[in-house]
């Protein structure tokens, strides 16, 4: 059980099209990684910073991202509020009785944060892009960083706004007739959708 503010990194395969959504400013993401990690451990208001390894970061099928979380471990092992969790950690697993907040770059868990009420903050750089406004969205750095610095990321929380903002995204993105459907997480949707009766994006708005 997470108490006081614990902020959640959900760190991305660093082998895989890592600037398919454009470059953002970072090197790469493993310069985001390290930046993120190090600013949330300066941070007075910040009592954890738990990080995720990306899923599919195996040593057997990504031998690549397993030697990157090696490499990245090794840079902040004297970070004393981080502490790494286990790849098969979801959304579904995290108890709190205090605030907490996800951050992710570009990945899917975004909506599966948000659907559970706890903020995200991640990147315009995207599935989402600028049109669908269900997190923290940044695209300017030194907005983002002030942001992961200071008081203002123990403030934030999931507003009726995005909420809507995260089933037009869904709809969209996942439900959507002229949308080819490619991730496991259409399903999932598509069972809560039915269980609350929602059948029209047009329900949330355009």
């Amino acid at each position: 059980s997470l108490k006081a503010v614990s902020v959640i990194v959900y760190l991305h395969s660093f082998t895989d099209a890592q600037y398919f959504f454009g470059y953002d400013g970072y090197h790469d993401l493993m310069d985001w990684s390290l930046r993120t990690i190090s600013l949330l451990n300066s941070n007075k208001y910040v009592d954890k910073v738990i990080i995720k390894p990306h899923p599919e970061s195996t040593s057997l099928y990504h031998p690549g991202d397993s030697i990157a979380n090696e490499y990245l471990k090794s840079k902040i092992f004297n970070m004393d509020k981080v502490q790494w969790i286990n790849f098969h950690f979801d959304v579904n697993h995290i108890k709190s009785t205090g605030v907490v907040i996800g951050i992710t770059h570009h990945g899917s868990v975004a909506e599966e944060l948000v659907f559970q009420n706890f903020p995200v903050i991640a990147s315009k750089h995207s599935p989402w892009g600028e049109e669908y406004k269900f997190g923290y969205c940044w695209d300017d750095l030194k907005e983002y960083e002030t942001l992961i610095s200071s008081k203002s990321i123990t403030e934030l929380k999931v507003t009726k706004f995005q909420t809507q903002e995260l089933y037009r995204y869904a709809f969209k993105r996942h439900l959507s007739s002229n949308q080819k459907n490619s991730f496991n997480i259409d399903s999932t949707w598509q069972d809560f959708m039915k269980i609350n009766d929602i059948k029209s994006s047009h329900e949330h708005g355009k």
